[in-house]
């Protein structure tokens, strides 16, 4: 596939009965703007496999991490012994992650200590969601949704969100959606590579630009907002519970104690003036009287 206005190649696929496969190579290759490879996999028959003693079959060298996995057969696997199935590093190459699967299975893994710091910063969160989990894969244009991996859960979770036409459509002509589905490997880069801070200080400007002041000037704010926003449009909570991931409706629960027009309007039955308050003492006086 080549860019249609440079004529820059972008990837290579190779197939063989309708499914990635190719001998002695990797089956998808995608390219850099320089025209060296950013991410290369080895598969055969529709699956990731590379003999081990080959090298990995999944090489990546992005501008957040590089990274390579060794798989057999679909499945991450190395020989402990022969070194871990699983090593990520920055692009500075400090060492991040090492990991060790035998046929898929986790026998253990080391972090680094600053990824762990990071890790244990409410802001990750953040990061995470706008670095490393949202691709071109994850929208489904035409359907208007958006799925998005759940973070804090023990297993794998993704949850399924609407996204108002207007900001699809918006997203669609800016990282072209529908041209990245089409390749498996560009759907899969990230459309938002930014370091937590930039991240941050990007959403910060927005909000300052809205008017938005204070506490709740923040990406936590902008969570809590469609919490609300959600309930007091009488969206079904179960709805509400699943759009924000939670895995109990008690979690969620939290959101609707916040004060909204109905309580105004509710509220507004008590207060009084001070005329109105004294035309109804009056009246209590003349009665009790």
């Amino acid at each position: 596939m080549r860019d249609p206005t440079t004529g820059r190649l972008i990837n290579q696929e190779y197939f063989s009965g309708g499914r990635h496969h190719r001998q002695g190579g990797p089956a998808l290759v995608t390219y850099a703007e320089d025209g060296s490879p950013l991410i290369e996999i080895w598969e055969r028959h529709g699956v990731m496999h590379r003999d081990p003693a080959d090298g990995p079959a999944v090489i990546c060298r992005c501008n957040i991490e590089t990274r390579i996995e060794f798989y057999v057969d679909g499945r991450c696997h190395r020989d402990p012994a022969d070194g871990p199935a699983r090593i990520i590093r920055t692009p500075a190459g400090e060492l991040v992650e090492v990991g060790y699967r035998v046929n898929g299975e986790q026998v253990r893994r080391y972090r680094s200590k600053c990824l762990r710091r990071a890790i244990r910063r409410s802001v990750q969160r953040l990061a995470r969601a706008a670095r490393r989990r949202i691709t071109a894969a994850s929208f489904q244009v035409e359907a208007g949704v958006v799925a998005i991996v759940t973070l804090k859960r023990r297993s794998f979770s993704v949850r399924e969100v609407p996204v108002p036409p207007e900001l699809m459509a918006a997203l669609d002509r800016q990282f072209e959606l529908a041209a990245r589905q089409r390749s498996p490997g560009i759907a899969s880069l990230h459309l938002w590579p930014w370091h937590r801070a930039t991240a941050w200080r990007v959403i910060k400007g927005v909000m300052a630009q809205a008017g938005v002041a204070g506490r709740q000037a923040c990406p936590r704010g902008l969570r809590h907002a469609f919490g609300v926003g959600t309930l007091q449009a009488t969206i079904p909570i179960t709805l509400t519970s699943l759009w924000l991931g939670h895995a109990s409706l008690r979690t969620t629960a939290i959101y609707t104690t916040a004060c909204g027009p109905k309580e105004l309007a509710f509220a507004a039955r008590f207060w009084r003036t001070p005329e109105t308050a004294r035309g109804v003492y009056g009246a209590h006086t003349q009665t009790d009287a």
